[in-house]
């Protein structure tokens, strides 16, 4: 978890719809001119009890992330509108790593509630909670997938880690790794069979294709830098990663299924974790600046 405040405070972006990164602002008119780098960043919110991990809601209106107000990480949403934070889970131990169902109305977490870590899915309407994982090793990443019926979370002992996908109610847990090993998170792209998935089996960090079908994983970047936490546009034609090469992280975007990688943003602070909102759900205030 990394405190966030100052310059690489919370931040988000439309394009395509929206991106939010923990660390910057990306704003564009249209996907063709991100090669041209035509963005330009504003802060939106910021809190010196911050951390990482945050994610744009899918209708551009709100940003889940963690804030350590009350001595732990609990899950709080900033609303964008009306520039107001809402607490959203209210434990002694620490929740944190939020992600959005693509209706909006959960809001899947980690949890070390249990001594270690575990995978929480919150129904935002009663404020009802469901433990989905209650393994003997750490428990992290969760994602859903676009249906909304399933959650992708990476498990297992370290050095020998699995991506895990299971249903939101916590039945058909399956590993879907080809082998276990040095995994790092995955998101869903928006159709197909597979996840985008980051691991460290190379010595550095790598972005692939996992076939849910636990067949051998397709290498989609390369080289002597570390990519991690990919995330696919809703058109499934851009994939936004996180790129750092012994230096501070910036958001790379890339063509896919494959082309040339290049920077969004370089600000000289952390900037981390990119995710997409719906282009067709934009808030007014995202549209109002697009």
């Amino acid at each position: 978890m990394e405190r966030v405040t100052g310059a690489a405070a919370l931040r988000r972006a439309v394009m395509l719809g929206s991106l939010v990164v923990a660390g910057a602002i990306v704003l564009t008119d249209c996907a063709s001119m991100m090669r041209e780098s035509h963005y330009r960043l504003r802060k939106v919110a910021e809190d010196n009890a911050g951390g990482g991990d945050s994610a744009i809601s899918p209708d551009g209106r709100y940003f889940v992330t963690s804030l350590k107000r009350n001595g732990n990480w609990d899950v709080w949403v900033y609303d964008l509108v009306n520039k107001s934070w809402s607490q959203k889970t209210h434990n002694a131990a620490d929740d944190f790593e939020g992600q959005w169902s693509p209706d909006g109305k959960k809001i899947v977490f980690t949890s070390t509630r249990n001594g270690n870590k575990d995978i929480y899915l919150l129904n935002l309407s009663d404020g009802s909670e469901k433990q989905l994982s209650n393994d003997p090793e750490d428990d992290e990443y969760p994602n859903f997938s676009p249906d909304g019926k399933s959650i992708t979370y990476t498990g297992g002992k370290w050095l020998e880690r699995n991506f895990i996908v299971v249903g939101v109610d916590g039945s058909k847990r399956r590993a879907v790794s080809a082998e276990p090993g040095k995994a790092g998170a995955c998101s869903f792209p928006r159709s197909g069979q597979f996840l985008v998935c980051h691991s460290y089996d190379s010595g550095t960090g790598n972005v692939y294709l996992q076939p849910l079908s636990g067949a051998k994983p397709i290498q989609v970047t390369s080289g002597n830098v570390w990519d991690y936490k990919p995330t696919m546009s809703p058109d499934g034609n851009w994939m936004a990663f996180s790129r750092s090469l012994e230096s501070p992280s910036a958001i790379y975007v890339m063509p896919f299924p494959g082309g040339e990688a290049f920077p969004l943003t370089e600000s000289g602070a952390d900037d981390r974790w990119p995710t997409w909102s719906a282009p067709e759900r934009r808030s007014p205030d995202a549209a109002s600046r697009a």
